[in-house]
């Protein structure tokens, strides 16, 4: 399980930790599959973490995050049942260039790059379906 692995936790203080709700049926599928999963290098830097939410139809949202240089950064967008989201991750300075851009998904997707420069990145969601829906987004 990927939050389990990362050793993320809930970005905002007081959220529930969903890793520790799903660690149990993860130990289990664990046990049953027999495969053992590596904690992955540590990109953000107060380390890894997750979000959820839900984002009515249009809806758009943006998070900052900073990655450290020369590092794997890793960022995940879990989605809902029944719309499509766009993600976009730029850096966070004058030239702003993008790092990762998927358009209208309709399944999960991972974006993965290494920083040349230890800054901060603008990840920005935007639920492009026809109705409100849900996501989770996993930073390493």
């Amino acid at each position: 399980m990927l939050l389990r692995a990362s050793g993320a936790y809930p970005a905002e203080d007081g959220s529930q930790n969903l890793a520790d709700v799903w660690q149990q049926e993860a130990d289990k599928i664990s046990a049953q599959s027999g495969v053992e999963t590596d904690i992955p290098n540590r990109g953000r830097i107060v380390g890894p973490a997750y979000r959820n939410g839900s984002l009515v139809s249009a809806g758009k949202i943006i998070f900052r995050e900073i990655f450290y240089a020369t590092r794997a950064a890793e960022v995940s967008l879990r989605l809902g049942q029944s719309s499509a989201f766009d993600i976009k991750i730029m850096a966070d300075e004058a030239d702003g260039k993008t790092v990762c851009h998927h358009k209208n998904i309709k399944k999960n997707v991972t974006c993965k790059w290494f920083p040349a420069w230890t800054g901060p990145y603008r990840i920005e969601i935007k639920n492009t379906g026809s109705q409100k829906d849900h996501y989770y987004l996993i930073t390493n």
